[in-house]
This record gives structure tokens, C-alpha cells and sequence, in this order.
């Protein structure tokens, strides 16, 4: 369970049976980020799973070999075009939760958050 700081909501993120490696929850009364974490430093930081209390709304996952620096975003089961500068995607791993933020913006400007 998590609760929110800002107006004490409380999220019981269900098991969907997502992994993820990077794991941001928002709260869905109001909107705050209540939950970010990574395995950063201790292993992969892919997929990234953002959820709205225990809905998933997005997955932003690696596609293909590890060094291809290839991937895919997926807004509430629907794969969506995302596109990362080059310089996001060479350094994806250190400026995973800088892409994040990026998604989170989207999703912003879709009114999903």
C-alpha cells in the first residue's frame, strides 16, 4: 500500500503481473507523484511502469537487443509514437526518470493525469 503525502489517499497497486524495473505511481485525486523508484545501479531500469493509483496507464519498455537502444511505448494498451532525442537514447539508462517525466507530460497533455 502507498499513501499520498499531499492529500493522504491511499493506493493498493494491484499485481497485473507487470514488471517493472523503474515504477512510478500517481495519485489519482490529485495527481501528485506518490511512488519513484528504480532498480538504478542494481540492475535494469526497463521496463518503466506508470501508474494512476492502481491503474496501469502507461508501459515504456526496451524493444530488440540490449544494445540497440530501441523502444516502445505503450499508453493503456495502445502502442503510441514517442520519440527520443539521441542523446536520451544513448544515455537512457543514467536519464531514465528525465524520459519518465516526459511521459508523465504526455500523459498530462492527453488529460490521462
Amino acid at each position: 500500500m502507498f499513501q499520498c503525502k499531499k492529500c493522504n489517499t491511499e493506493i493498493h497497486r494491484n499485481h497485473d503481473g507487470k514488471r517493472a524495473e523503474t515504477l512510478i505511481i500517481i495519485c489519482p485525486v490529485c495527481h501528485s507523484v506518490v511512488e519513484a523508484s528504480s532498480c538504478y545501479g542494481f540492475g535494469p531500469v526497463w521496463p518503466a511502469c506508470i501508474y494512476c493509483g492502481d491503474r496501469l496507464l502507461a508501459e515504456f519498455r526496451k524493444t530488440g537487443a540490449y544494445q540497440d537502444n530501441q523502444f516502445e511505448l505503450e499508453i493503456l494498451g495502445k502502442t503510441v509514437p514517442f520519440v527520443l532525442d539521441e542523446e536520451l537514447r544513448k544515455d537512457n539508462y543514467k536519464r531514465h526518470f528525465e524520459i519518465c517525466d516526459r511521459i508523465m507530460d504526455l500523459l498530462r497533455e492527453q488529460k490521462l493525469i
